[in-house]
Formats: structure tokens, C-alpha cells, sequence
């Protein structure tokens, strides 16, 4: 039967249509993928549809084009002022129509693509943790890595508790071990040592409320710092290159036999030295106003042990 609409191929007015929005129709058993430009395009369909009180046409059409009656993967949403009406319109269509707008249609194709992608990307990532047995680094990724508000009820359960450095490194922890699945989803392989990395990682994120009630035990115990020209001894409990105004410094904190830490640059004599291994110093301190069991060194001295 002969379409008489106004809608059919050889009726289109180009002028009388406007684009609205590009959306989608997946094959069946795909499932719809949410991203970001899908919603600013349902959203901006909604408004329009809600300022104009518009419905979609209602005409026999075959296929899901409007236009056509072809079948469709990717298609645009036009506006058609004249009837107040709102019509499906597959990308290939629009095009031959003279109504098509070629930079939406690559900008949207290459965002679905992406979508897709990602999501490929991110069910391998899953299945390679999951065999190396690291479900948790995927538990975390998947609950906390979209959620840059450090209010985030899931990150004030993860941090709740933790002060200072320890919530400065765990904090850290969690940012790493995020940019190594990222990583393992965009390049779908992981190596072994990242694989012990990451193991490493979730320890130290997991254990660290536990380490906190540690240290908060142990402040109870220790002396106040003492001040001024000081000789200690005690264990290097972590240490790190600090950039600083001379460059890159090797710093270090050290838990002495009288409870109280330090933290100071590490003398280049004893930079060999290992976390866990003890050391013998001479440094002028200064107490934190925050903490009387915590000081900050400086001119620091090896001695020997």
C-alpha cells in the first residue's frame, strides 16, 4: 500500500524539520548502555518535548525510520513544527534527506562506540581479576571509582577514622590501585608484578583502620617529643622522595624507642637504609602544635648505632 503521510521520502521539506536529539536502538540480547552523552541527549528531548507538548508521529512506516522504514542501530530524533510531531530518523536516512547534520552523527558514534568499549573493556577487566583472585580490587573500583565527592557515604565508610598521613597514603592507595584497573581496562592485560602490586594495594587500603587503631594505642604509650638539639635512636617506619625547593629529598619517618616519631631528611650516609631497620640520629626537633608525640627534624645527623 502506497504511503500518503507527509512524512514519506518524497514529501520531506528539509526546512521543516529540526534535529532534536541522537539516540539509540541496540540489537536484541545487547542490552542499552548508559554514558554520558546519552543522557544529555534524553535530557535535552525531554525538555523539548515538555516546551513544545509534542508526541511522535503515528504513521504506517514499515521499519523503525520513520522516514524510510529501514531498521535502524543509531538514529536521530527531528521535530516536525508544522504537524507538532516528533519522528525517529536512522542517521543513513536523515543524510540522504538533506536533514542530516554530519558532525552530531560522527560525535555520537564515536561516543556510542567508546560506551561499548568500555563496557567490553570492563567485563574482561573483572574476569582477569576475578582469576587472580582480586575481586576486591574490583568491589572497590566498581563502588568507589565514579565518586569524587570525598562526602560520598561509600568513601567516608572507607576513610572514617583515619588521620593525617595515614589518611593521606590510604587515600592515595585507593587512586592507584583505581588508575591500575582503569589501565587493565583500556589495555586488557595486567603483569604479574602489578598483579602483586594490587595485592599489596588492598592490604594496605583494607588493613588501614586497623594499622590507625594501631598507632592510636601506641600514641597513649608514647613520651611527649622532646625539643631542640636531640640524639635518638629507632626504627625507619617509611620513607619517600618529597619534592622540594633543593629537588627531589629522601624523607623518612622514624618511630623512636621512646614512642614518639620524628619526621626528617634521611642523611645521604643512611639512605641505603630499609624500612624496618633501625637508625641512630642527631637532629634539631620541633614539636607539632597538633601532636606532642610528633616532631619535625632538622639538620639531621647520622650517628653511629
Amino acid at each position: 500500500m502506497a504511503r500518503t503521510d507527509i512524512h514519506r521520502p518524497s514529501a520531506i521539506t528539509p526546512e521543516e524539520y529540526y534535529l532534536v536529539a541522537c539516540l539509540y536502538t541496540p540489537k536484541a540480547g545487547d542490552g542499552i548502555i548508559d554514558f554520558a552523552a546519552l543522557g544529555y541527549e534524553r535530557e535535552r528531548l525531554r525538555l523539548h518535548m515538555k516546551d513544545t507538548g509534542g508526541f511522535y508521529a503515528q504513521h504506517e512506516h514499515g521499519g523503525n525510520c520513520h522516514v524510510c522504514g529501514a531498521w535502524f542501530i543509531d538514529h536521530a530524533v527531528y521535530y516536525h513544527h508544522l504537524t507538532n510531531s516528533y519522528l525517529n530518523i536512522g542517521f543513513d536516512c536523515a543524510t540522504k534527506m538533506d536533514i542530516g547534520d554530519a558532525r552530531a552523527f560522527r560525535d555520537w558514534r564515536t561516543a556510542r562506540k567508546s560506551a561499548y568499549e568500555l563496557k567490553a573493556g570492563k567485563a574482561k577487566a573483572q574476569t582477569i581479576l576475578e582469576d587472580a583472585e582480586l575481586v576486591r580490587a574490583w568491589e572497590l573500583f566498581s563502588t568507589l571509582s565514579n565518586d569524587f565527592d570525598d562526602n560520598n557515604e561509600n568513601w567516608t565508610a572507607l576513610f572514617d577514622g583515619l588521620s593525617g598521613s595515614l589518611l593521606s597514603r590510604t587515600q592515595e592507595n585507593v587512586h592507584t590501585l583505581f588508575d591500575i584497573v582503569r589501565r587493565l581496562i583500556k589495555y586488557g592485560n595486567i603483569s604479574e608484578k602489578q598483579t602483586e602490586f594490587v595485592w599489596t594495594l588492598i592490604q594496605r587500603i583494607d588493613n588501614a583502620k586497623e594499622t590507625q587503631a594501631k598507632w592510636d594505642a601506641e600514641k597513649l604509650t608514647a613520651k611527649p617529643a622532646p625539643t631542640g638539639r636531640v640524639d635518638f635512636e629507632g626504627v625507619l617506619i617509611s620513607k619517600k622522595y618529597v619534592e622540594g625547593y633543593y629537588g627531589d629529598q629522601l624523607k623518612g619517618l622514624v618511630k623512636t624507642d621512646q614512642g614518639w616519631k620524628v619526621w626528617l631528611t634521611i642523611p645521604a650516609s643512611i639512605s641505603e637504609t630499609e624500612v624496618g631497620q633501625r637508625v641512630a640520629l642527631r637532629a634539631t626537633l620541633e614539636v607539632s602544635d597538633d601532636d606532642k608525640t610528633f616532631a619535625f627534624g632538622k639538620r639531621p645527623h647520622a650517628r653511629e648505632l
